[in-house]
């Protein structure tokens, strides 16, 4: 049985730099669409998909804060407010457990898209490396929302732990056109 986990000390929690916007591609669901922060007005916002529901395209971007921890690939999901991807103080799924302890995002991947509320699942490829490391120290990440499911959840593995990982759950995405800030606390999975 897996244990609860729990937030690390605060020397981790600047670990993460988010910036999520409102994207300006002209085609929401095109994954080929270009990826960056935008704070201009985004052609799509308003788009409807099949369902007829207006959604938004976000471009998150993960920036790593840290000089000595870089992040593997993780899992981004926008869901609504009683959806999620971990909680604290929750025993770890096997998703987030391989996460937090190989830094592989694929089965959370293929977990969360199952669960009620959840809107729409990206994986992010490649680690994000730590200040002064020898690659890029951010990742941007496309991922679609609508009105009703308007929350943001992530994990990354800190690549330095056995089982830690750092991540949001359930943070609200910004409205309007400018982009936010938020930074993330680091867990150890209890795995």
């Amino acid at each position: 049985m897996r244990s609860p986990f729990q937030p690390w000390a605060t020397a981790l929690v600047t670990g993460i730099a988010l910036t999520a916007a409102c994207s300006n591609a002209a085609d929401p669901l095109d994954p080929a669409a270009p990826q960056r922060v935008s704070a201009e007005f985004p052609a799509e916002l308003g788009a409807a998909n099949a369902n007829g529901a207006a959604t938004h395209a976000y471009d998150v971007t993960v920036t790593n804060l840290t000089s000595g921890q870089p992040f593997s690939p993780g899992v981004f999901v926008t869901h609504t407010k009683k959806a999620g991807l971990f909680a604290v103080g929750q025993a770890a799924s096997e998703g987030i457990r391989l996460i937090a302890e190989n830094g592989d995002p694929s089965q959370a991947a293929m977990d969360v898209p199952g669960q009620a509320g959840v809107f729409d699942v990206q994986t992010s490829g490649a680690p994000i490396h730590r200040v002064g490391g020898p690659g890029p120290t951010s990742l941007t990440v496309r991922i679609h929302a609508r009105a009703n499911a308007n929350r943001l959840s992530l994990a990354v593995m800190l690549i330095c732990t056995n089982d830690g990982f750092t991540g949001l759950d359930g943070l609200k995405l910004p409205g309007g056109f400018a982009p936010a800030t938020y930074y993330a606390k680091a867990y150890d999975a209890g795995t």
